[in-house]
């Protein structure tokens, strides 16, 4: 009994564990990737910028230096989604460009009916975006 317990408990988190990895990410992440690549970084900072405390270190000009170096965005990939509470969210995304990919988190706050970003890092280097783990590769 024991064992079935522990197999069905085990299959359980298994469940809940690619559940999170697959939750998408607040329409204001994405509305803000969708301007960037429409109409660049200011568009996309003014979408992010909505209703939060505007303290973000990005400027639009980084954007702009970006795509200089990386050439024209292309699209973009959600990385993970991680639940924090039931009113934040942090979000990893990946900014495709011409000759390489760009980094972005995200923590999204949804104080009442709709998601802000509370706070966002934008960048080439991996390492000063993404955590540690995730550069690990999968399964270490």
């Amino acid at each position: 009994m024991n064992m079935k317990l522990t197999v069905v408990l085990c299959a359980l988190i298994s469940l809940a564990g690619s559940a999170f990895a697959e939750l998408e990410p607040p329409g204001i992440v994405v509305d803000g990737l969708n301007a960037l690549w429409r109409s660049g970084g200011k568009a996309a900072l003014d979408v992010w910028q909505r209703g939060s405390a505007n303290v973000n270190p990005v400027s639009p000009d980084g954007f702009a230096e970006i795509e200089k170096a990386y050439g024209r965005m292309l699209g973009y990939e959600t990385i993970q989604v991680v639940p924090i509470t039931g009113s934040m969210q942090r979000v990893y995304m990946l900014i495709k460009y011409e000759r390489g990919p760009a980094f972005a988190s995200f923590d999204c706050y949804k104080p009442e009916a709709n998601w802000i970003i509370a706070l966002m890092n934008y960048g080439v280097k991996p390492g000063a975006v993404l955590p540690e783990r995730m550069l690990a590769g999968r399964g270490k």
